[in-house]
C-alpha cells in the first residue's frame, strides 16, 4: 500500500473513532421555555459541575433545632433517605427530564409541598440544591445557601428520577407511589 493511501486510511480511522466517543458523551438539551424560567447560572451549574449528587429525602418536614451529628440526615429540614454522586449519563438523564418537566408546565402547582428527590451541584465555591416535589409540581432553587424561590415542573421526571434512585440503590418514600 503507498504511504499516501496509509496515511488517508489512517486519517479515516482516527475521525471516525472520534466521532464515536463524541456520540457517546451524554447531552443536555435546554428547550426555550425552561432557559426563560431556569437562570442561566443554575443551568451551567446543573449540566457542567464537579460534584452532582442525587438525594431521596422523606416529605416529612423536621422541626426544631438539629443536634451537630445529625447535619448530615437532614437536607433543608427534611431527612435524608439515601444520596449518591451519579455518572455523567445519569447527570444528562436527570437534568434532560427535568428541563422537560420544567418547559412542560403551564403554571400548574399545588399548594402542599412535600419533596422526595433533591439535587445538588458544585464546582469550586458555587452550590445550587434543588429540593423537588414532583407530586406538587414545584421545586424549591437555592444557590449558595441563599433561596431563589421556586419553579414549576411536571410529574413525568419523577419516574426517571426514581429509576435513577433505584439504580444507586436509593430508598425513596413509598407515598410517591401514590403520586405518580
Amino acid at each position: 500500500m503507498k504511504p499516501l493511501t496509509q496515511v488517508c486510511l489512517l486519517s479515516i480511522l482516527v475521525v471516525s473513532l472520534l466521532g464515536c466517543v463524541r456520540a457517546s458523551t451524554p447531552r443536555i438539551v435546554t428547550p426555550d421555555a425552561t432557559a426563560k424560567r431556569l437562570e442561566e447560572k443554575i443551568r451551567n451549574l446543573l449540566e457542567n459541575a464537579e460534584h452532582f449528587e442525587l438525594l431521596t429525602i422523606d416529605p416529612n418536614f423536621e422541626e426544631g433545632p438539629k443536634e451537630s451529628n445529625e447535619f448530615d440526615s437532614v437536607f433543608h429540614d427534611h431527612p435524608i433517605l439515601g444520596r449518591s454522586e451519579v455518572s455523567e449519563g445519569d447527570r444528562a438523564r436527570l437534568v434532560n427530564s427535568l428541563y422537560q418537566g420544567i418547559a412542560k408546565n403551564n403554571g400548574m402547582h399545588a399548594m402542599c409541598f412535600n419533596p422526595r428527590h433533591a439535587l445538588v451541584a458544585a464546582t469550586g465555591e458555587d452550590r445550587v440544591e434543588l429540593v423537588i416535589c414532583f407530586e406538587c409540581l414545584s421545586m424549591n432553587l437555592y444557590l449558595n445557601g441563599k433561596s431563589l424561590g421556586s419553579v414549576q415542573t411536571e410529574r413525568d421526571p419523577g419516574r426517571v428520577f426514581n429509576e435513577v434512585a433505584a439504580k444507586h440503590n436509593l430508598k425513596v418514600d413509598p407515598g410517591w407511589k401514590k403520586a405518580s
